[in-house]
């Protein structure tokens, strides 16, 4: 049985070397839930987290768990129109952005959630 998730599934993508590999690296859709402020700030948080693994274990300032922005050397944003909490990679190494997404991937079966991998074998990956 999955542990609770403010998070129902995850897109993962490749990045553009013709934008020096910067962009949008991962899409979380967040659980719909009438409390929609909680549900993304609750979302965030578990974004967060896998920043911690990846080497940003002290990029939060007090006040800035669970609130979207610029920290961990990325952009982190809530997008109400369409639910979901979006990652845009700016200045992460090629070893972060691979453990990024195995850490993703190996969060997926303990939480529910379903990961799309919007890239193709051979697309650029970091």
């Amino acid at each position: 049985m999955p542990h609770s998730s403010h998070i129902t599934s995850v897109e993962l993508y490749a990045l553009d070397a013709r934008s020096d590999r910067r962009g949008t690296l991962a899409m979380f859709h967040v659980l719909d839930v009438p409390n929609m402020e909680y549900s993304s700030r609750n979302a965030i948080q578990e974004v967060q987290h896998i920043y911690a693994l990846i080497g940003y274990a002290n990029l939060l300032q007090p006040g800035q768990y669970g609130t979207e922005g610029e920290q961990g050397e990325s952009w982190l944003q809530f997008f109400k129109s369409n639910k979901t909490v979006i990652v845009v990679h700016k200045y992460w190494s090629d070893d972060q952005i691979t453990a990024f997404r195995q850490i993703v991937e190996a969060m997926a079966p303990i939480y529910g959630w379903e990961v799309k991998k919007r890239y193709t074998a051979n697309a650029v990956m970091g």
